[in-house]
């Protein structure tokens, strides 16, 4: 039987980003010695941060066939924002650029892809909004959410 596990997922209220900014989505996280804020790590069955699932090399993708994320830039977000899928290995160094998703104000997708290496990490680059009257738009926030799961 196909076992599928939620690997990674943005906090319930979204990521914010303003136009022209980026953020790095998985890994390097600062960690707090209390559990109670709300934040998108993953706890095991005994409620401790599971760090080895995505730490500072990003998501740990190794015993997984395939990946499957799953993206949405909501409606409210004033600007198209980008997101870099970045293969890395253990140590967290460079190997290559996975995919880059396009995702409009008010566009999901959902994409699988076997998997490429060992961690996954996710960079999102909000765009800065088109011309308006002769100057760069910069009013207002993008709100995305993105969650990978994996597929043994």
């Amino acid at each position: 039987m196909a076992k599928n596990k939620l690997l990674f997922s943005t906090p319930r209220g979204g990521v914010v980003l303003r136009p022209g900014t980026s953020k790095l989505l998985t890994g390097k996280h600062n960690h707090h010695d209390d559990c109670d804020h709300d934040h998108h790590h993953h706890h095991d069955h005994h409620g401790h941060h599971d760090h080895d699932r995505h730490g500072r090399r990003g998501i740990d993708v190794r015993e997984f066939e395939t990946i499957r994320v799953v993206a949405d830039n909501r409606p409210i977000s004033v600007s198209c924002v980008f997101l870099v899928l970045i293969i890395t290995d253990k140590h967290g160094r460079f190997l290559g650029i996975l995919d880059k998703i396009k995702l409009a104000p008010g566009q999901s997708c959902s994409r699988p892809y076997r998997v490429p290496g060992e961690f996954l990490e996710i960079k999102a680059i909000a765009a800065f909004r088109s011309r308006h009257k002769g100057r760069f738009w910069r009013r207002g926030v993008d709100v995305i959410d993105v969650a990978v799961f994996g597929h043994k």
